[in-house]
């Protein structure tokens, strides 16, 4: 094993090794020939059943959880891999949670009588940079921009409690309309973000409002947008949370109403975080 590039124990078939083998397993799990015996897999084993059985565990849905040879070291670096999850690049770890996220969406769809939906279509996933801006940078990037700033989002800008993320960092975004999944009996505001959170979401950084007009400032790119986070309220009791609205090629920061009473419409927009874990 190189001291300088670690083996991956998870990926099948390197150095041309059928991950079926014995020798597989020897090499890339870390078993010992004593484990094998032990697991019934060494020459005294029941042979290529038991092989199989073992190397099933290394799977890329099982080998995290089941593989008990595996070193922390060694599935840091699998959970830290990048892959392609619905044309954006994500982390395995992060790809797992993406993953289990659609699978209680489609739960309770299958529930409801609906058929289950993928990724691309009726839900999104989308990667924005968010971090090591000060509240006061992002206002100065959007007037740069010509992104106008509405009176309710200003009074969230000016509030002492809007805070921003210290270090730069990607963040993924679940975008979708709320018809489209399984919120059609869920209108208020507290009724979405619970929802979600169940499913396994997370509410956005405050920050992600302003970074989404940024980034999709003169692209394409949806009407108006709510940012699913954690509701303001100013001094006259208002209820807000941030939309990203379109007008023509620009975007413009705004504030949508957001108290306990507020029906949101089946066709409205959400964007939603995927949370660290």
């Amino acid at each position: 094993m190189s001291e300088t590039t670690p083996i991956n124990p998870f990926r099948p078939d390197q150095d041309g090794l059928d991950k079926n083998e014995k020798s597989f397993l020897e090499q890339f799990a870390g078993a010992t020939e004593d484990e094998l015996k032990a697991a019934g897999i060494g020459e005294t084993g029941n042979g290529e059943g038991e092989v199989s059985r073992l190397a099933e565990t290394n799977s890329e849905e099982n080998s995290l959880d089941a593989n008990q040879f595996a070193t922390a070291e060694e599935r840091a670096i699998y959970d830290n891999e990048l892959t392609e999850c619905a044309g954006i690049e994500v982390t395995r770890k992060q790809e797992k949670q993406i993953q289990k996220i659609l699978k209680n969406i489609n739960a309770d769809r299958i529930e409801s009588g609906l058929d289950e939906i993928e990724l691309g279509r009726k839900i999104k996933i989308m990667k924005i940079l968010i971090g090591n801006k000060t509240k006061e940078e992002l206002r100065q990037t959007l007037i740069q921009k010509n992104i106008f700033i509405g009176d309710n989002a200003r009074r969230v800008f000016n509030r002492d409690d809007f805070s921003v993320q210290p270090d730069e960092r990607n963040i993924i975004l679940f975008y979708f309309k709320i018809g489209n999944i399984s919120l059609s009996g869920l209108r208020t505001i507290t009724e979405i973000n619970n929802k979600v959170q169940e499913w396994g979401m997370g509410l956005c950084p405050e920050e992600v409002a302003p970074r989404l007009c940024i980034e999709f400032n003169g692209k394409a790119f949806g009407e108006s947008i709510n940012v699913g986070m954690k509701e303001f309220v100013d001094d006259e009791e208002q209820v807000f949370i941030f939309c990203c609205e379109r007008r023509g090629n620009s975007m413009i920061l705004d504030g949508d109403w957001a108290s306990r009473q507020a029906k949101w419409h089946q066709t409205s927009e959400f964007v939603f975080c995927l949370p660290d874990e």
